[in-house]
C-alpha cells in the first residue's frame, strides 16, 4: 500500500525543513560541509549531516524513529540530479 501525502501537508513538511536548514544548519556548517548530506527532523529540529545520505536517516531514525525528515544536500539546491552539473546555491 501506498502512503501519499496531501499537497499541502507536503508544502507544509518542505517549508518547514528548509526553514530549519536556512536558519539552524546552513550557518552552522556551510561551507565546511559543502556536499555532505543533512536529513531533518521537522518536528524537534534534530538533524544529522554524513557524507552519505543513508547514515544521516538511519542516525537520526535510531535517535527518533517517529521522526518527519526532510533531507538537504548542503550548499546546493537538490539532493540529486541527473544530467549536467550540479546546480550550487551561488547559481541563482
Amino acid at each position: 500500500m501506498k502512503l501519499t501525502l496531501p499537497l499541502f501537508l507536503r508544502r507544509g513538511i518542505a517549508s518547514r525543513g528548509h526553514y530549519i536548514y536556512r536558519t539552524r544548519v546552513r550557518p552552522l556548517h556551510h561551507p565546511a560541509r559543502k556536499g555532505d548530506f543533512v536529513e531533518i527532523d521537522i518536528d524537534s529540529g534534530d538533524y544529522e549531516i554524513d557524507e552519505d545520505g543513508l547514515q544521516t536517516t538511519k542516525r537520526l531514525l535510531a535517535r527518533r524513529p517517529n521522526a518527519r525528515l526532510w533531507g538537504e544536500r548542503i550548499g546546493y539546491k537538490a539532493v540529486v540530479r541527473f544530467g549536467g552539473g550540479m546546480p550550487t546555491e551561488d547559481d541563482d
